[in-house]
């Protein structure tokens, strides 16, 4: 049974997202790293190591912004150490995190199943929190653009096709995926209004039966 603090992970993990995995994996390393040096450590991790660690995978990122996020906001962290031009934190639960980073990774459960493990991967290159986003500008738009229309039809043409069939391989996983099936019904609702908004009304019948069907049927 997994821990408070591995679900609060889990969350963040879903939330942000690679963002969050690589940030979190770093600062594990560089725990890890001191702990085996025996150097001497005001925390689990400094903020200039982690950027540091960041940098070794090719990662050019600010992490202070999400870090505040992880403490004030989720808790998994806590600051033990603050001067001019030091911050240390350590983590509330290291090993809840780690659990939650290796669920991320397909590595507990997915490595005995290599389409599941697949799924996984293919659902995070997706990225439908994004995609989401984009539509929900769109949809608040009181007049959408030559561009703001061709978005739409790539989007339409191109994306939805790829979401459908990873979604179909979803909802045969439907309890480890359900948060994902819903964010996809979700993009199909916005993106049927959309198109009913460039047609100046609503969809005919036909597309719109076959806009649902693309969401568990293949293209």
């Amino acid at each position: 049974m997994s821990s408070i603090t591995e679900s609060v992970a889990r969350e963040v993990l879903l939330r942000y997202g690679d963002r969050a995995y690589y940030v979190l994996k770093a600062a594990i390393e560089v725990s890890n790293e001191l702990i085996a040096s025996n150097d001497v450590r005001l925390g689990d991790f400094d903020n200039k190591r982690l950027i540091k660690k960041l940098k070794s995978y090719g990662i050019k990122y600010n992490p202070n912004q999400l870090l505040r996020i992880l403490e004030r906001d989720y808790g998994l962290i806590e600051t033990t150490y603050r001067s001019s031009g030091q911050h240390w934190w350590a983590f509330t639960d290291k090993n809840a995190v780690i659990r939650a980073l290796r669920m991320y990774e397909g590595m507990d459960t997915s490595f005995d199943d290599p389409e599941l493990y697949v799924l996984k991967l293919q659902i995070r290159m997706l990225d439908i929190d994004s995609l989401l986003r984009t539509l929900e500008k769109l949809r608040q738009k009181p007049r959408l653009s030559f561009m703001d229309k061709s978005r739409i039809k790539d989007i339409v043409m191109n994306k939805l096709p790829e979401i459908a069939k990873v979604a179909k391989k979803a909802a045969m996983y439907e309890d480890l995926f359900k948060e994902f099936l819903m964010k996809v019904q979700a993009v199909f609702v916005i993106v049927e209004e959309l198109v009913g908004k460039i047609q100046g009304g609503n969809l005919s019948t036909e597309f719109t039966y076959h806009l649902e069907q693309t969401q568990f049927n293949d293209i």
